[in-house]
């Protein structure tokens, strides 16, 4: 595919206005503390990378569907089930030989040994190529979060019909790959299970109920829903985020010295119940709470109510809850704590940036044309969402912060894998609407068009609708406000859908070039500070939180001013 593009061409002007032109094979952009290579070499290891997650779903998905089939003859999550697990978890706590006491802390919660070496695999394989130390009791952890993970989301299948647990596995095999804090691995692992959990367990309820076509629920059903039990849906999404702290505090808890790990799983469940949307969330104020947190107000619910939601899942919640509240919530309240920096809070906002970064770039190679994705899917999906998301990231580190690892790998290496991933889909989707429906010629006026346009302020607002390219910011703003109809009508549309992609070509090969040229050019020139350059950061102007004022209005639960409270909360008598 690539070989279409060996000696791509695109215009840009510097700050000053001059006109200039750069090749894909003569831009240098950074992958990497660098290490830089050209856009087309950039766009070559991303092909390789699609290419690569192909073969690791074969290789993968298969143990992850064996382990279904254990969870459902063990009945994972059965009384039964719990008290064996109990038990076997007593065994290892007073076993005093440390050398088997760790062999057991990872087999103790299976069921036989085909359970332990399929799960042995997948930990082998998330931490494959790991530059990072962990010890045997961290490894533990991760492959009892693992398990966690494939037995909470059990025969649960994306869209492309890989299993649900595959993408978690694959997008922190990529935090393990780049020897990140375990904090950072274990929050991009379970960075969905909230939700996905939560969703679930809506399904089954409005099934009980009979509410809506049974297997066709529309989210006008699952609206009506909420407004209903709202109550009901609080207490059970509380209980959802609260169950996966017991779990791991659990396990934890059997280590030598567990005192050591509470620090971990108290930023791992800050970073999961951050990661997590409740559903009258936007978008938008997602990624705001995300980027910019701010601990104030925490909605509260009582330990009655909690432990009525956990006893359903957990064998006896109440020594769990008050462990996990006292050690693990209450972690810097703790003598433990004390010996804690608060940076290594800072630091957390920076591991779940990350994470998500992760799991952005992972949904974008995932986003194929085989796999059941339309063109339009793929415009919202991997190229408004990664535009949207990286100008929030950038701007964010346009701030001045502390240099943290995290920071820095982010600056060097994550900030421009989503543009190259959502660059990649484009050229891919442009050569097929050029193939198979629309032709050369007319792609190309398009492009002639897009140079114009470059030269109007347009170009740095796509938003009034007025002309070809205006308006694609308010299209891509009312389908992330809810519009999904939007969407059926761009596929419909292979004229708009070639014009989204021109725009967002454009748009991400300055988004990838500036920053690229800002930097070579403080490297050659000793300069200290961005503004000194001659180029600038191109962002669209209005691309920010506002939008949400500017649409058309939100659909669901945020028109009707139904709040859902959060995931975690303060815990009252």
């Amino acid at each position: 595919m690539l070989e279409n593009f060996a000696l791509e061409q695109f215009s840009l002007r510097d700050a000053g206005g001059r006109l200039f032109y750069l090749k894909y094979n003569e831009l240098q952009t950074e992958l990497g503390e660098g290490r830089w290579v050209s856009l087309l070499e950039a766009l070559g290891e991303e092909e390789s990378r699609v290419k690569e997650l192909g073969v690791h779903a074969r290789e993968i998905c298969p143990l992850i569907e064996e382990l279904d089939e254990v969870y459902g003859k063990t009945g994972n999550s059965t009384h039964d089930y719990r008290k064996r697990v109990r038990r076997r978890a007593g065994r290892v706590r007073s076993e005093p030989d440390p050398v088997k006491k760790i062999r057991m802390l990872s087999t103790y919660f299976t069921a036989g040994r085909n359970h332990s070496k399929l799960l042995n695999k997948l930990t082998r394989y998330m931490l494959a190529g790991s530059d990072g130390d962990y010890t045997a009791h961290m490894i533990s952890l991760f492959t009892f979060s693992i398990d966690l993970l494939c037995r909470l989301m059990s025969n649960k299948k994306r869209k492309t019909g890989r299993p649900a647990a595959f993408h978690s596995i694959e997008a922190a095999r990529g935090a393990a790959k780049n020897g990140q804090h375990p904090v950072t691995i274990i929050a991009t692992l379970l960075h969905d299970l909230v939700e996905e959990r939560v969703d679930y367990w809506v399904n089954d309820r409005m099934a009980e109920l009979h509410l809506g076509q049974a297997g066709k629920m529309t989210p006008e059903d699952r609206v009506r829903f909420l407004e209903e039990y709202l109550g009901e849906y609080n207490d059970h999404a509380a209980g959802t985020y609260y169950a996966i702290g017991l779990e791991l505090v659990s396990h934890v808890s059997l280590f030598p010295r567990p005192d050591r790990y509470y620090q971990i799983l108290n930023s791992a469940m800050q970073a999961l119940a951050n990661l997590s949307r409740t559903p009258d969330t936007t978008y938008y104020a997602y990624l705001k709470r995300l980027l910019y947190p701010k601990y104030g107000r925490v909605d509260s619910i009582r330990r009655s109510g909690l432990l009525r939601v956990l006893s359903e899942v957990i064998l006896d919640p109440v020594p769990l809850l008050d462990l996990y509240l006292e050690k693990v919530d209450g972690f810097y309240l703790t003598g433990s704590g004390e010996f804690f920096s608060r940076e290594e809070i800072k630091k957390n906002a920076f591991r779940e940036i990350l994470s998500k970064i992760l799991d952005r770039l992972n949904n974008t190679r995932d986003m194929e044309v085989y796999e059941g994705f339309s063109v339009a899917q793929r415009l919202y999906g991997a190229g408004f969402k990664n535009i949207y998301f990286i100008q929030a990231v950038e701007d964010k580190l346009s701030r001045p912060g502390l240099p943290f690892v995290e920071r820095r790998l982010i600056e060097a290496k994550f900030l421009n894998k989503p543009k190259i991933a959502a660059l990649y889909q484009i050229l891919k989707d442009i050569l097929e609407l050029e193939r198979e429906w629309l032709g050369r010629q007319t792609l190309e006026t398009l492009r002639v068009e897009m140079e114009r346009y470059k030269d109007t302020g347009g170009f740095t607002r796509l938003t009034a609708s007025r002309g070809a390219f205006d308006g694609i910011i308010e299209l891509f703003n009312n389908i992330t406000l809810g519009h999904k109809e939007l969407l059926a009508d761009l596929d419909n549309d292979k004229g708009l859908q070639a014009e989204c992609l021109v725009a967002f070509k454009s748009i991400l090969e300055w988004m990838i070039a500036m920053p690229s040229l800002i930097r070579q050019e403080m490297n050659e020139k000793g300069l200290n500070d961005p503004n000194e350059s001659q180029y600038f950061r191109y962002r669209i102007r209005g691309l920010g939180p506002r939008l949400e004022e500017k649409g058309r209005g939100p659909k669901g639960l945020a028109r009707r001013g139904i709040r859902i409270k959060s995931f975690k909360r303060k815990v009252i008598p």
